[in-house]
């Protein structure tokens, strides 16, 4: 079986989320699952020449679609809401990103792991695969968002139950 993980943050960097999947999917490698992993247009690629490319860690595939944001941008605390927002027009190229890596691959399954972003485009882009979705929910953003207000925060949860 191969499952499609779309995660925000993964190798080369180091977060606890980035970690939880890179162990994730080399476990299921070991049990004989075959791991796929697309990264969000927010996650810069190990070398910047892969930006669209795919890497390997532990064997197993990253895609990239990097933008070139800056990364530190995405999550930032004190950001206003429109730049938090026009992350949302990336959207339509990361799932089309999504499709033609599930199509490639021969995905059965597609994982999103939270932030609402890559649950919304799972469930846009398995909708036209016909591809069963997983949104994996870590942890609540919203909770971390001190400062952001409760509309930014509610919105947030918002999303979250709509992915």
């Amino acid at each position: 079986m191969t499952i499609l993980h779309l995660v925000h943050n993964s190798p080369p960097d180091t977060t606890g989320a980035a970690v939880r999947t890179r162990y994730l999917v080399e476990t299921q490698a070991r049990l004989r699952v075959r791991p796929v992993v697309l990264s969000s247009p927010f996650q810069p690629p190990a070398q910047l020449s892969q930006s669209r490319g795919v890497e390997h860690f532990g064997g197993v595939p990253y895609y990239r679609c990097y933008n070139g944001s800056d990364p530190r941008r995405f999550m930032a605390a004190g950001k206003p809401w429109w730049e938090r927002a026009a992350k949302l027009a990336e959207m339509p190229a990361f799932i089309r990103r999504i499709r033609e890596v599930a199509r490639r691959e021969r995905a059965e399954v597609i994982h999103a792991h939270n932030l609402f972003y890559c649950g919304l485009a799972a469930a846009a882009a398995a909708r036209t695969l016909d591809l069963p979705v997983v949104y994996e929910i870590r942890s609540l953003v919203e909770e971390g968002m001190e400062g952001a207000g409760p509309v930014v925060a509610g919105a947030y949860r918002a999303l979250d139950m709509l992915a």
